[in-house]
This record gives C-alpha cells, sequence and structure tokens, in this order.
C-alpha cells in the first residue's frame, strides 16, 4: 500500500515536471522567435542602409532630390514618365529611409523615442518624400503597427478620422 502511494506521488511529480519543461520549452521558443524576428529586421536595413549610403553618395542624388522636392504634383507626375531613372533613384531612396525608420520603430519602444523618431520622420519628409511615403510602393515589407504609425506622419488628413 504504501508502495503505491509513493508511485502516485511520484507519477504526480513527474507530470508537474513535464508540464513545468513544456512551460519553459514555450517561453524559450517565444523569445527566440522575438530575437530571430529582430536580426531579419535589421538584417533588412542593413541592406537597405547601404543602398542609401550608396545613393546619398552618388553625387547626383543631392540633385534629384532637389529637383522632385521643387515639383508639383503634376511635374512629378511628368517626371514619373520622362525621367524614369531619376525617379527610380528618388522611389529607392525613399523606401530605404521607410525601410530603416521600420526598423528603428521596432527596437525603440518608449513614448519618447517614438516621439523622437516621429520628429526626425516630420523633418525629413518634403512634398515628393510625402507623396511616395504614400504610395503602396513596398508597403508589404513593413510592420503593420509600423506602417499605422508612419500613414499618421506623412497623411495628416487622416489624423482624427
Amino acid at each position: 500500500m504504501n508502495f503505491e502511494k509513493v508511485d502516485r506521488i511520484l507519477s504526480i511529480l513527474a507530470s508537474l515536471g513535464v508540464l513545468v519543461g513544456m512551460g519553459f520549452l514555450v517561453i524559450e521558443i517565444s523569445q527566440n522567435t522575438q530575437a530571430i524576428e529582430t536580426e531579419v529586421t535589421w538584417a533588412r536595413t542593413s541592406v537597405m542602409v547601404e543602398l542609401n549610403t550608396q545613393l546619398s553618395q552618388n553625387d547626383d542624388m543631392s540633385d534629384i532630390v532637389a529637383k522632385f522636392a521643387q515639383m508639383s504634383a503634376s511635374e512629378i507626375q511628368q517626371a514619373m514618365q520622362t525621367d524614369l531613372p531619376d525617379w527610380i533613384s528618388y522611389s529607392t531612396y525613399w523606401g530605404a529611409r521607410r525601410t530603416y525608420w521600420g526598423a528603428v520603430y521596432k527596437t525603440q519602444t518608449s513614448q519618447e523615442q517614438r516621439a523622437a523618431l516621429k520628429n526626425i520622420i516630420e523633418n525629413a519628409l518634403v512634398f515628393p518624400g510625402r507623396r511616395f511615403a504614400l504610395e503602396n510602393l513596398g508597403r508589404d515589407s513593413l510592420e503593420p503597427d509600423f506602417l499605422v504609425f508612419f500613414e499618421d506622419i506623412v497623411d495628416p488628413e487622416k489624423q482624427g478620422s
């Protein structure tokens, strides 16, 4: 009789140990998943930063940015058709910046950090940059919560709706 009681207690303890072990594994897997997601985000960002660096070192890039910054919406539409290489460079430039900001957003979670990021984005955007930011190109690569944050900055019409 005493042996059966010890056997039951040991079975219960073993079952509890298995449950605790499973809980530990769930926590570890969750932490590893978050670490991998962050690593992937920064890997993608480093590629975009490299591209952005190469674009910014291109002597013509500052001329391209200045050119589009001074254009009206109709002039930009025309330039998209007639100056396609410049438009592609400009779009790539803003895509790289948007991707970088998305990675920064993911790693900076306090309200103060997000407010500082918002200020950086607002200061960086000029009309063509704002226009490109509102286009769908590359949006599928952005985190959904960053996309909402970003759209609130670049599209003041959406604020309050």
